[in-house]
This record gives structure tokens, sequence and C-alpha cells, in this order.
């Protein structure tokens, strides 16, 4: 039953680690994507008219299936060395899927900070919020890391153990303004479970989960 649950709510893991950060972002031209499992988000980034560049970084993907897509680059190998070696504020959106832990050190979030543009946008997925010691850790490496203002998303995942997923929103400068509700609205594409409704209450927190942060902010 597990594995029946993790094949049909993949494409909620996609759409929601990539259409909150580019529907919250002013109009994300370049991302990069560390360590996608499958090519499901970069199909979901490629969506996006406003995009020019997408790089997948040590991903399991075809680089033939979208080698037609200029706006594609498949770059697996060393994707932490060549996040390091970018210009800083060389991207618009860096979406770290489930990498190694390698990739959770300070090292990897403050070199994000340095790639992104002002207003970049860092999508972090995290544990669930059921497991709240862990979500905060992580909270805290990001928000030591330099980030402005973070935001956490939590949603729906039936295949997962605690029945819920969970990622961190992080800006790089300044604060989360309003949601580009019109843009969502009337979006060129189709989703199955992203939609505007959707986006805002997954920015719903529970009272502890609130607390918690409440606490890490004052600290």
């Amino acid at each position: 039953m597990s594995e029946l649950l993790n094949e049909y709510d993949n494409f909620i893991h996609a759409e929601m680690m990539t259409h909150p950060a580019l529907f919250t972002h002013a109009g994300a031209k370049k991302i990069a994507i560390f360590d996608g499992k499958n090519d499901s988000l970069l199909l979901e980034v490629l969506k996006h008219p406003s995009v020019t560049d997408v790089w997948q970084l040590n991903a399991l993907g075809d680089e033939e299936v979208y080698s037609s897509d200029p706006r594609f680059h498949f770059q697996p190998d060393k994707p932490i060395e060549w996040l390091a070696q970018l210009e800083p504020a060389s991207l618009d959106i860096i979406i770290s899927d489930n990498n190694p832990t390698a990739v959770l050190s300070n090292t990897f979030y403050e070199n994000s900070l340095r790639a992104l543009a002002d207003n970049g946008i860092l999508i972090r997925q995290c544990i669930s919020q059921f497991n709240p010691l862990r979500l905060k850790a992580t909270y805290q490496a990001v928000k030591k890391a330099g980030f402005s203002d973070l935001q956490i998303l939590h949603f729906t995942l039936p295949g997962s153990p605690a029945g819920c997923g969970a990622a961190i929103l992080a800006l790089k400068n300044g604060s989360f303004k309003r949601l580009r509700e019109k843009e969502i609205y009337n979006k060129s594409f189709a989703t199955r479970y992203y939609n505007f409704d959707v986006h805002k209450a997954s920015l719903a927190l529970p009272e502890f989960i609130r607390e918690d942060l409440h606490n890490i902010t004052s600290s």
C-alpha cells in the first residue's frame, strides 16, 4: 500500500516543491534543482514561461529526454562545488530536494545565499511538522546562514511516514510579499494539486510550531 501511495503522491511533492517558490518570486528566470530523485520537479519548473535556464544537479534524470529544450542544463557531477563556484547573484531560485548530508551543512546554505540574487528564494525540503526537532534544526540552519525571511510549507503526502510533507521557503533579502494571485489563477498550465488556496493553506501552522519558531526568532 505504501508503494502505491508513493507512486500516486509524487505529483504532490513535485508541485509543492516548485510552484510555491515560482509564484512567490516576482519572475524567476534561472533555477537550480539539487538532487531531484527523478524528472518530476524539472517538468514542473519548465512549465513556467518566465524560466530561461534550469540546472538539474546530481539527478537520476535522462539528459537526452530534455536535450531539445534549450533552457535545460544537466549537471550531474560535483553539484556542491558547482554551487560554490557560481558568480554571486547568478540564480533566482534554488530547489534543494532530499539532499545528502553534505548538502545540509551550513556551507551549502551560505553558498546558496551568495549564489541567489537579492530577491532570490531557496526552497528546502525538510521533515514534517510532526518531527519538530528536525524541522527546527533545518529552520535554524537556514536562518543562521543569513536569509532574511522564512516560511514553512506543509502539505498532504499520503505515502510519507507522517502522511504529510514540508518545506522551508527562504528569501535572501526583505520580507515575503503577497502571492501573485492573478497569475496563479490564470496560469497557462494545469496542476493536479497546487492552486492558490492550497498554497495559502500550506502556510497555516499549528500552535506548537508557531511557538517554536517564535523562540528561534526571539533568541
